[in-house]
């Protein structure tokens, strides 16, 4: 049985979740067993509608997570208070209080692709002069728009390379101790530490 239903909106975050999952012990985060559902309605849904599919999805997990980016919400309140919603919401499907949590990435997933770009130009293959200058031409091209942002990136490394990668690849390729000084990513590893601690042999 599983320990954590997670509600995600996309393939990044989705992808997220199970890189921390495989590299758990690394990030001090204890052995846990998931669920992980895909809103098809994107952010906005599971601003709106995560506790309605944690109580259609849920199979006796004892931990509720959403993860959305800020961005695509269209959530009028704070950060702090979207999230806050979010989570007293999943609390009330009888999850209870201090299970529930929700990460809003503001703005969006990218901005943990791009958090650590020594990190980064590794996992592209890439020299870091490279990675700047592909930087440099997507934020003139999209200077509001991290996701294009990082597809712009990804199209002109993959140009120039024999394998191709998506942004759903970082997060498994990517040490992710690297975005640990990220606020909201540090939260999102801190929520899991504190739910399924670390025994140490």
């Amino acid at each position: 049985m599983a320990d954590l239903l997670v509600i995600v909106p996309d393939l990044p975050i989705k992808d997220t979740i199970e890189a921390i999952h495989i590299s758990h012990a690394m990030l001090g985060i204890g052995q846990f067993v998931y669920n992980v559902y895909r809103d098809p309605g994107h952010d906005s849904a599971v601003y709106s509608h995560a506790h309605e599919l944690a109580r259609a999805e849920r199979s006796g997990e004892t931990y509720a997570l959403a993860i959305m980016d800020y961005h695509g919400t269209n959530c009028k309140l704070s950060i702090i208070d979207c999230q806050k919603k979010v989570s007293q919401n999943l609390a009330r499907v009888s999850f209870g209080d201090g299970n529930t949590a929700c990460i809003a990435i503001d703005p969006e997933f990218e901005r943990w692709a791009l958090f650590d770009r020594d990190e980064l130009a590794r996992v592209l293959n890439v020299s870091l002069i490279e990675l700047n200058m592909y930087i440099d031409e997507a934020r003139a091209k999209h200077p509001h728009d991290l996701e294009k942002q990082v597809k712009l990136i990804l199209y002109q490394r993959n140009r120039a390379k024999s394998s191709k990668l998506e942004a759903r690849d970082i997060p498994r390729l990517v040490d992710l101790r690297k975005w640990l000084p990220d606020p909201q990513f540090a939260e999102l590893v801190n929520t899991l530490q504190n739910w399924f601690p670390l025994r140490l042999k």
